[in-house]
């Protein structure tokens, strides 16, 4: 047995050159050149395992020893030299002087909680397990697993795959082409990857940087900031919403709880949300099922969105535009666009510069500003306000009964308003440069043709429909044939 602690045969204070990174000959002391032993821990901070290829397993010790053993992974597995360092504060252990570089060993070491452990590798499996002080992996084409580690963890790789496992403590993965598993993560983890798979479920925050990477998160308890370019991103039940930069890289979020900030110039897809913003160009958005408000700006793309409640704002310029089956109160603010709404039953209000805008069946109250291009008002269950600057406007009404009074009014062409059979309203229309056409037999047609009025039914005679309209009206009480 020696002084320190038992590695026979032995002596301290040997001066030479190791071959293992980071020692420097004329400082580092060879404590051992054997395939097992153990050794005292004093005033040490640090365990460096390095220059080995084949498998090293980290396992927590005793307080106050560190101890080691090293067997071959071919053959009959036997007991396998390696030496051991002190540099300073630093054990190292690593590949034996002389020992052939290609030879993979199996090192199983117990490090003490007092120890910070570091690994450098290549080609080789890394276990550490119930490690108690902070952790970090080094490496490249390694296959790695971390489970139940105490300390803090940081893992730095290219290639190969790696999996973290019921931790506790924070984790930092930096990785380049490798695959990457994290379960149950109660520390922040934070993420800079280029390329590879990643996949993070039961973790309590995530701070990441990808490039070309495929994430997949699901189970965030804290807040998620995540920047993407290329690559794919998908989420599920973030507890506390996230924030999102997407640059060529395609968003699916779903089931989740908290603001979500989205920036992107990729599609953008979510389901089952609490409070959506997003911005961008290009970025195509597909949403359903929100349930408080819903902020979307973009460019250039096309927006579907279903199933909502709560409110909703849409701005954007060159969009083909989509709403249906929505309860929520609407504002859409669009520019040389395509919208199409059917079947909302919460206030809408559109605004619109050279767009043509659709709605149908819309059971609440429609309130239309268009500037160009033509409006479309269907089966309307609600009353409408329609002030527009375009080519035709048409309003057919899907409710004989008019909750209030309505204007239609188009500046700059004709207007076309169908009323159902046995409606109950007064009607007031009136041309500036065109005719006015109606088989309403309980409307006055003037004799030029410029003014029309009359009340329709007996209902409601306190409802007016006011049209307005620089060309031609046609007042009729059916469907036109197309």
């Amino acid at each position: 047995m020696l002084t320190r602690i038992g590695l026979p045969g032995v002596a301290l204070a040997l001066s030479v050159a190791v071959g293992i990174p980071g020692v420097r000959a004329a400082e580092a002391e060879l404590l051992a050149q054997e395939p097992s032993g153990a050794v005292e821990v004093s005033e040490e901070t640090r365990l460096v395992v390095a220059d080995l290829v084949g498998e090293v397993s980290i396992f927590p010790g005793k307080p106050g020893a560190l101890a080691f053993d090293s067997r071959t992974l071919d053959g009959d597995h036997g007991p396998a030299p390696v030496a051991l360092w002190l540099d300073g504060p630093t054990f190292r252990i690593g590949r034996a002087p002389g020992a052939d570089p290609r030879s993979p060993l199996s090192l199983t070491v117990h490090v003490p909680p007092e120890l910070r452990v570091d690994v450098d590798a290549s080609d080789s499996k890394v276990l550490a397990w119930g490690v108690r002080g902070s952790l970090q992996v080094r490496g490249t084409r390694l296959d790695v697993k971390v489970e139940a580690s105490e300390g803090p963890v940081s893992l730095e790789l290219e290639g190969g795959k790696v999996e973290v496992v019921r931790t506790p403590a924070e984790v930092h993965l930096g990785t380049h082409a490798t695959d990457a598993t994290l379960e149950t993560v109660r520390g922040p983890l934070t993420l800079r990857t280029t390329g590879g798979r990643i996949e993070a479920r039961e973790v309590s925050g995530i701070d990441g940087q990808s490039k070309g990477s495929r994430i997949k998160v699901e189970g965030v308890s804290g807040a998620v900031r995540l920047r993407a370019e290329g690559g794919t991103v998908g989420a599920k039940k973030l507890l506390l919403g996230g924030e999102f930069h997407m640059t060529g890289s395609p968003l699916a979020i779903t089931g989740c709880k908290g603001p979500l900030e989205i920036e992107s110039d990729s599609e953008v897809r979510f389901d089952d949300t609490d409070t959506v913003r997003i911005t961008g160009s290009g970025a195509s958005v597909f949403g359903s099922r929100n349930v408080g408000s819903l902020e979307v700006r973009v460019d250039d793309a096309a927006v579907t969105l279903g199933e909502l409640a709560g409110t909703l704002a849409v701005y954007g310029s060159n969009l083909k535009l989509s709403l249906s089956h929505a309860s929520t109160n609407s504002k859409l603010d669009v520019v040389s666009s395509e919208a199409e709404i059917v079947d909302v039953s919460g206030l809408l209000d559109v605004s619109s510069d050279t767009s043509n805008i659709k709605v149908s069946n819309a059971s609440q109250e429609v309130t239309i500003h268009s500037r160009g291009g033509d409006v479309q008002v269907l089966e309307q269950v609600g009353p409408a306000q329609v002030q527009a600057d375009g080519d035709q406007v048409l309003v057919e009404w899907g409710n004989p009964y008019l909750a209030k009074s309505c204007t239609i009014q188009n500046d700059g062409g004709s207007v076309s308003m169908i009323f159902r059979p046995g409606s109950g309203c007064r009607v007031e229309a009136e041309t500036r440069n065109g005719r006015i056409e109606s088989d309403l037999p309980e409307l006055q047609v003037s004799a030029d043709g410029t003014h029309a009025a009359g009340s329709l039914g007996r209902a409601n005679q306190s409802a007016v429909v006011r049209v307005l309209a620089e060309r031609d009206i046609t007042l009729s009480s059916h469907k036109s044939e197309e």
